[in-house]
């Protein structure tokens, strides 16, 4: 086998952490008005924090895990080429919980504070986007 099939796991998480960072940015802190624009921002720089350490521990682990495996494997020992891919392994393991602490701690803080992730304002004018659940509530409601 020629690749890492945690690599490719890596890989997919490292995507799905990334839509999540940029719920993450694009939420709007006018969509929140109860919500004081420091506390706002604490949470955000803290979730972002979380994201951005899980994106970044994949990455890592893609590419160190590579350069590891493929320029090293034909210049040491296999044993310390397993070792050193055990210490990748188990160190991208141990950033991403991690991450996951702090993205935990920050979607609590973000439910006492009532922050819904990815709420953006809607300008004036606008028809805000709707699910088709939503869609069909609305047309129920307007019938009668």
């Amino acid at each position: 086998m020629n690749f890492d099939p945690t690599d490719i796991i890596a890989l997919v998480l490292m995507a799905m952490f990334a839509m999540r960072r940029v719920e993450v940015r694009s939420t709007d802190p006018r969509a929140f008005p109860s919500v004081s624009p420091a506390d706002f921002d604490a949470w955000k720089a803290a979730a972002l924090h979380a994201r951005n350490v899980s994106v970044n521990a994949c990455f890592f682990k893609l590419f160190v895990n590579t350069v590891w495996f493929f320029g090293f494997r034909n210049h040491v020992v296999p044993k310390v080429l397993q070792t050193g891919g055990a210490l990748i392994f188990f160190g991208w393991i141990a950033a991403l919980v991690y991450a996951w602490w702090r993205a935990s701690t920050a979607r609590g803080r973000a439910e006492v504070l009532g922050i819904v992730i990815g709420r953006r304002l809607v300008p004036a004018g606008e028809a805000a986007v709707t699910s088709p659940g939503e869609k069909r509530d609305q047309e129920a409601a307007s019938s009668r």
